[in-house]
């Protein structure tokens, strides 16, 4: 933590000499970009690694294992065309008053407080104004009775980490009473008779006892979700946060399958991201030569192919630090990243990982325990408010406009990436200056002004910025009108061209095909004895307004919301505890 001030051109003229010269003797694979949380980010740190490095080990911070990456890799599998969100007219610019657009007659909150932990849309507003508006009518699966639970129709409070239970239990009451969609199932479904036959003794009786929640409370809401004109699922973190992270997403796609609630008015539209700008992970990959992906760290569970998830893993990253094997990493970039104090998750572990690793860069809007303790050079990177750039994350196209200019020698993180990526790799980088590269993002963009009338024009930054936002001409239906698979075919972009509720892919790979459970590692029903001396069950994700995630803690305006941490009790536990 003793810092020399120094130019950009300086640490720029270090950071190539450091890389080209561990390039030379290591190879690009020694090379690891470390990105924090996704959304606009996911524009620019693999491109660090894809574009600037030349390196495949591209790595989505470690929560990123325990996030999103069961979700996407289970709704990419068995659906195959985009990321299911629940409908609540996002890609309308005139929102509900569009034709088109049919409010969910129910919405399942599944593992989500939306209010407090909305960051990928405005679920929690869009599910209050639906509410008001059209009467939607709301369940909701939590451990916790929140404020927007006292508003539901149903509140089934599992015990913690048995949701795939209850979700089986929903499809077996579904196929026992005949409430699901057998046309949209004969056309567009794989493996329907195979999961009826695995959820077979897994009524809601036997959900019951797992979850402890009432037999006829899981057939009423089964019921509920099953027979409404329109239903979705929104789920939040506790599904990936699970042993059976795979068993339960499956289970929750599976419902919206066999109800014929997939990319339907009020569904669950199936999102990719806006205008296809955003490859997500693999970003700038095709820059890579395929033999370098030989160096990619991977921990494959018995899969051969390293590519099946584009970015690589933090825990392979851990595993070659420590052992030397498969290699010895060489250079670790942080962008926007803080490991030791969030996604690290073992700080002690991180700590010494990332002190053996010779050279380190960190580039981030604050000093952060990780930068303090290990960065060779940091880079200060500019605020939201500070530049131009693009959220291409979900729908609809959002601008990020500069508004002000950056504080002292602040980059933008597109500033510093094409600086850098001039002195290594000019011929990858054609572009003046950032709002040329933005604009070779959108030279492909076929964009409608206004609600979506008239002829589509040609997007650029400049009009983008100015109208704050753009909606790609989309549909619902796109399996039927072949605007999901590459070949222009009906169905879905899957093995078998349908939404695989078996997936044989899995099978191959020695997965198990269908959804699962697995009892917790430490439960009451699992570990009785050890129950009987630790009596309470500590679940942890409850969410701030103040806060996302780890984030902001280190701001004193927010830390005065919410100075100290809260542990919440149930009164009847405490009394007996002389609280």
């Amino acid at each position: 933590n003793k810092w020399e001030r120094i130019s950009w051109d300086e640490a720029y003229d270090e950071i190539v000499e450091k890389t080209e010269a561990i390039r030379a003797e290591w190879g690009a694979r020694s090379l690891a970009v470390f990105g924090g949380t996704g959304r606009e980010a996911n524009n620019w740190y693999p491109q660090w690694a894809n574009l600037v490095f030349g390196t495949p080990n591209s790595i989505y911070a470690q929560a990123g294992w325990s996030c999103y990456g069961p979700r996407m890799s289970n709704t990419a599998f068995m659906i195959g065309g985009g990321y299911p969100e629940i409908d609540y007219a996002q890609k309308f610019a005139d929102r509900y008053e569009h034709d088109e657009f049919v409010p969910p007659e129910v919405v399942v909150l599944w593992g989500k407080e939306p209010l407090r932990s909305n960051p990928d849309g405005m679920y929690g507003h869009a599910v209050i104004e639906m509410m008001r508006q059209f009467g939607t009518k709301l369940i909701c699966v939590d451990p916790r009775i929140t404020w927007i639970g006292t508003r539901a129709e149903e509140v089934l409070q599992v015990r913690p980490g048995t949701d795939t239970a209850l979700a089986m239990a929903w499809i077996y009451v579904m196929a026992k009473e005949d409430l699901v969609d057998h046309d949209f199932i004969d056309k567009w479904c794989y493996g329907y008779e195979q999961l009826v036959e695995s959820v077979q003794g897994k009524d809601a009786d036997w959900a019951a006892e797992i979850c402890d929640v009432p037999a006829e409370d899981i057939r009423t809401a089964a019921r509920l979700y099953a027979t409404a004109e329109s239903a979705s699922i929104q789920w939040g973190l506790a599904f990936e946060q699970q042993l059976s992270a795979l068993g339960v997403t499956a289970a929750a796609c599976d419902l919206m399958g066999v109800t014929g609630n997939i990319d339907n008015p009020g569904g669950n539209l199936l999102i990719k991201c806006a205008f296809d700008i955003e490859k997500r992970y693999g970003l700038g990959d095709f820059k890579i030569p395929r033999e370098n992906y030989a160096g990619k760290l991977t921990l494959s569970a018995g899969i051969e192919s390293s590519d099946i998830v584009a970015c690589a893993s933090s825990d392979a990253l851990l595993h070659a630090v420590e052992t030397g094997e498969p290699f010895m990493p060489q250079i670790i970039w942080l962008q926007s990243a803080n490991p030791l104090s969030c996604s690290g998750m073992d700080a002690p572990r991180m700590y010494e990982a990332i002190n053996k690793i010779p050279y380190c860069v960190v580039a981030d809007p604050f000093m952060t325990p990780t930068a303090v303790a290990h960065a060779d050079i940091v880079l200060p990177v500019a605020m939201s408010c500070e530049r131009d750039s693009l959220n291409a994350y979900s729908v609809p196209l959002t601008s990020i406009k500069k508004v002000v200019e950056p504080w002292e020698d602040s980059k933008t993180d597109e500033e510093i990436m094409l600086d850098v990526i001039k002195r290594l790799h000019p011929e990858r980088a054609p572009w003046n200056n950032v709002k040329e590269w933005l604009n070779s993002m959108l030279d492909r963009c076929d964009w409608t002004p206004g609600a979506q009338e008239g002829a589509p024009v040609p997007l650029n930054y400049d009009t983008l910025a100015e109208q704050g936002v753009a909606y790609p001409n989309q549909t619902y239906q796109k399996y039927a009108k072949g605007l999901i698979r590459p070949d222009g075919k009906p169905g879905f972009n899957t093995v078998t061209g349908k939404i695989e509720l078996y997936l044989p892919l899995f099978e191959s790979w020695g997965l198990d095909p269908l959804p699962y459970y697995i009892e917790p590692n430490d439960s009451p029903y699992k570990t009785p004895e050890r129950y009987r001396e630790y009596d309470l069950v500590l679940t942890t994700g409850r969410r701030s307004f103040e806060f996302f995630h780890s984030e902001h803690r280190q701001m004193k305006t927010m830390r005065e919301f919410h100075p100290d941490p809260i542990i919440e009790v149930h009164s009847e536990a405490a009394k007996a505890r002389g609280i």
